[in-house]
């Protein structure tokens, strides 16, 4: 990781569940939604920071491995802005696009490691994955009183926010570097921000 970004991506992730932790202390019944962004977050935080300590060499190793923890929770998280159940109902949904986040992030490992028609043979196979995610994420219908809360969009923000990651996955390594914190930032903080906003506001449970 570049050095400077990634401080600044790093410490984004640490505020931003220092602001979760104040909600869920303020706002109990929403501990929820908050303590898997607090999570999330200092997962990143703790893989960004190994990666600025040992920048040489590991740097993706650290960023895969971050996402293969995070993207699973992430699909929790954004199950929660839909106003699904992922503990109750939609238990079974939400758990199928769990594991086919972390299969796209190990795909896409793979694929990074690999040259020429093998490169994209494995960037294809994680793009499956993440079509599979959307279908199971979508595919559930909304419950009437979220379509109006207008969290449904919210929720699909943060959710085609992964699609640029396999854009960027094909840019020079310094700018895929930036780029990937600027995602991370996005995709991580500021869906913490919008969880704590929402909960403080009693929006969401």
């Amino acid at each position: 990781m570049l050095t400077m970004s990634a401080i600044i991506t790093a410490y984004s992730f640490l505020i931003v569940a220092c602001l979760n932790a104040g909600v869920l202390l303020a706002v109990p019944r929403a501990w929820k939604a908050n303590a898997l962004s607090i999570l999330i977050l200092l997962i990143a935080y703790a893989h960004y920071y190994t990666g600025i300590l040992y920048p040489t060499g590991t740097s993706m190793w650290f960023r895969y491995s971050d996402w293969m923890i995070t993207c699973p929770l992430l699909v929790y998280e954004i199950a929660y802005l839909r106003g699904l159940k992922p503990f109750g109902k939609d238990a079974v949904n939400v758990a199928l696009a769990s594991m086919a986040s972390i299969a796209m992030v190990a795909a896409g490992w793979q694929a990074l490691k690999q040259k020429g028609s093998m490169r994209v043979l494995w960037w294809g196979l994680g793009s499956i994955f993440l079509v599979i995610v959307f279908f199971l994420l979508l595919s559930k219908p909304v419950p009437k009183e979220e379509r109006e809360g207008g969290l449904v969009w919210i929720s699909n923000v943060f959710l085609w926010l992964w699609i640029p990651y396999g854009i960027v996955f094909w840019l020079p390594p310094s700018v895929r570097h930036v780029s990937f914190n600027v995602l991370d930032i996005l995709s991580k903080s500021l869906l913490g921000l919008v969880v704590a906003s929402l909960t403080g506001m009693k929006v969401i449970q």
